[in-house]
């Protein structure tokens, strides 16, 4: 497509539209350009298929509620210094995408958490690591999109304590499915 231009009126020499030209059927037509602009020049929003920089400008947009948000709250008050235990959740129901949206974590002592998508077949992927000291923490994704699991598979979080001592251990998975 070339860049082109379509006038109206006729007040001296016309107002112009931004649009690119092209052919269609062997002639000649054209598509109107829009573009959402801020009050400088150079402020124009842009369409891509790439992650913007950190000086690109962009249009301010809300997250889409969650269809069909889904959550599972996992404890172990007691788990023996210097071992692990994965909380599994409810499989992703077939024909749906489970996407993760938030896991909160919490420890008594030194804990690292693992979490993971797991498949149907249980091919483990690790979505994100946490490391909590005697506290909580949240692991968010970047965007409702980033990590999922398939239809049948699930999320797990692994939990290890690295104290000597017994630790509680606690995680809840929030997740959208659709």
């Amino acid at each position: 497509m070339a860049d082109d231009f379509i006038q109206i009126g006729l007040d001296g020499q016309g107002k112009k539209i931004d649009s690119d030209s092209l052919s269609v059927n062997g002639q000649t037509v054209y598509r109107e350009r829009d573009r959402l602009a801020g009050s400088g020049a150079t402020d124009l929003a842009e369409v891509r298929s790439t992650e913007p920089g950190p000086t690109d400008g962009g249009v301010v947009t809300r997250e889409a509620p969650p269809i069909s948000p889904q959550y599972e709250a996992f404890a172990n008050f007691s788990l023996a210094g210097q071992t692990a235990i994965s909380f599994d959740c409810t499989s992703i129901p077939g024909g749906l995408t489970g996407h993760l949206t938030k896991v909160i974590v919490a420890c008594s002592r030194q804990g690292f958490f693992t979490i993971k998508s797991v498949t149907s077949g249980g091919a483990e992927t690790v979505l994100g690591y946490v490391i909590v000291n005697d506290g909580t923490a949240e692991f968010v994704p970047p965007h409702r999109k980033y990590q999922t699991a398939q239809s049948s598979g699930l999320f797990r979080v692994t939990a290890d304590n690295f104290d000597t001592s017994p630790a509680g251990v606690y995680a809840t998975v929030y997740w959208d499915q659709y």
